[in-house]
Order: structure tokens, then C-alpha cells, then sequence
């Protein structure tokens, strides 16, 4: 009677151990911005490279430095963007006009960059647009050395927020520079680009650069345009500075040292010179 009691124990305890599930370990939640070394292979081959890519001077990688990079974390905004890629493919859109590509905006802090990355691009973020109504979409830069509708100046600071972008159904427009004529998003379609991209950067001034560069983006829903397209979803956020002028002055003087005769400057030697 003791044996069958004692098996009849281990019976309830075997019954115990299997109906008890070890409880999963959470992982801690990803900070929005990780941060990420300029050093760092995914930086050097991944985020460095499409930067590089998307710029319409080619001299332009002389003018910008990258002093320090962040990976964007944002799950609700991540998931969107592949609902909006499962719907687009739902309603007949090519593979081409589902794939990722990638445009740029500038920040002017850190602050701002993170509260972009935490709720997305909303429509009305520029008030510069000769592609449609700026309140009824997102607009973003093409090139990320076009991304101010001024010159940058010498030793400026802001943070480069690259965003991916399915492109979807693009309409090329021709722009619309007069006061009051800016068109509402076309149905349809998911962009407006302006017919002038193509444009020789040395023959337009910088804000026509800027103008024509633009992407103008949108979502329709049901019965209105959505407040935010989700075919847009931030990816990265870089420290930049602007040297494009400093560059320019020293190869200025590099060119009148070997090309005339010394000039003395107007200011001590011991104090950089005004500019």
C-alpha cells in the first residue's frame, strides 16, 4: 500500500511539472534612438552609401561631415509601413513601386529628431511646396545635400533624418509657383515629383534646387487624406556639420598662393579671419 501511495505521489507531481510552463523572459524595449558609431559596418556600408547616393553635386561629400549616427526603433510606425506595403500589393502595385528608397529631412535638434521618430512625419511639416497643397502631405528631400530652402552656412549643426519611402503611384508635375494655384493631392496616386529633377545644379539657384528636389507624399483613406502616409518610416538619424564654405575658402587660397602674388591679410595672423 506504501509502494502504490509513493507512486501515486509521483504520479500528481510528473502531471505537476508538465501543466507548468516556465514563464518567458521579456525583453527590455528598444530605445528609439540607438545610438550608432560612425565606424560601425552598418553605418559604413548600409546608412553612409544610400547618403552618398542621393546627392545631386557630386563634389558634395567634401562639404558635409558625419559626426555621429542612431538607429530609429518605433514598432507602430515600422508596422504600419508594412501594412502599407501589404495593402499597395492587395491593389495591383508593382514590386517596383512597393520597394524601399529613401529621402531625407533636416532637424534642428536632437529633440526634434526624436519627436519625428516617435510620431512620424504628419502632413504639414513644410510650408514650401510647388507640388500641391503642403497641408494636405508630407513633404521630404530627395537629395541629402538639398535639404534647407537656404544655403547652408559654414559650420552649421543639424540632425539628418533619413526615412524610408515606397513611392507607390508617382504623378510628375509641373510646379506651381504662383500664390493660390497649389493643387490638392491627386486620387490614384501616392507622389507628386516635379518634372524638373533633372535639373544642372550649377544653373539654378539653390532654393529652385531645393523646389524641384522636393517629394510631395500623401495616403488617401476611405473618404479623406490620412494625416500621416505610412509609406514613410524613419530609419536613421545622423549628426551633421556643414564645411562646404570653409572648404571652399582654403581651396580659394590654395588657388591664389599658386596663381599670384601673397596678399597680406587685414586681420592678425593669430586670429582666424572673418567670414
Amino acid at each position: 500500500m506504501a509502494q502504490n501511495a509513493q507512486n501515486h505521489d509521483d504520479v500528481l507531481e510528473l502531471d505537476t511539472l508538465k501543466k507548468f510552463t516556465i514563464p518567458k523572459k521579456e525583453r527590455p524595449a528598444r530605445e528609439l534612438l540607438e545610438p550608432l558609431s560612425t565606424r560601425s559596418r552598418e553605418f559604413q556600408h548600409e546608412i553612409l552609401p544610400l547618403i552618398h547616393g542621393s546627392y545631386k553635386d557630386r563634389d558634395a561629400e567634401k562639404r558635409f561631415q558625419y559626426k555621429g549616427a542612431y538607429l530609429v526603433h518605433n514598432s507602430l510606425l515600422q508596422n504600419a509601413y508594412l501594412e502599407r506595403r501589404k495593402d499597395m500589393r492587395q491593389k495591383g502595385y508593382g514590386e517596383k513601386e512597393v520597394q524601399d528608397s529613401y529621402v531625407f529631412i533636416m532637424a534642428d535638434s536632437l529633440l526634434q529628431a526624436k519627436r519625428i521618430c516617435a510620431e512620424g512625419l504628419k502632413n504639414g511639416n513644410s510650408r514650401i511646396s510647388n507640388l500641391g497643397n503642403p497641408d494636405l502631405a508630407v513633404c521630404v528631400c530627395k537629395h541629402a545635400d538639398i535639404i534647407s530652402p537656404t544655403p547652408l552656412q559654414y559650420g552649421h549643426l543639424c540632425k539628418l533624418v533619413v526615412f524610408k519611402l515606397m513611392k507607390g503611384k508617382v504623378k510628375s508635375m509641373t510646379e506651381c509657383k504662383e500664390a493660390g494655384s497649389q493643387i490638392d493631392p491627386t486620387p490614384n496616386f501616392d507622389t507628386h515629383i516635379s518634372k524638373s529633377t533633372q535639373f544642372d545644379i550649377s544653373s539654378v539657384s539653390h532654393t529652385e534646387a531645393f523646389e524641384s528636389s522636393q517629394v510631395y507624399l500623401y495616403e488617401y483613406g476611405e473618404f479623406e487624406v490620412e494625416d500621416r502616409p505610412r509609406q514613410l518610416y524613419p530609419y536613421a538619424v545622423v549628426d551633421v556639420r556643414y564645411i562646404g564654405h570653409d572648404a571652399h575658402v582654403k581651396q580659394t587660397a590654395k588657388v591664389a598662393r599658386l596663381s599670384g602674388p601673397t596678399v597680406r591679410p587685414s586681420y592678425p595672423l593669430n586670429q582666424r579671419p572673418p567670414f
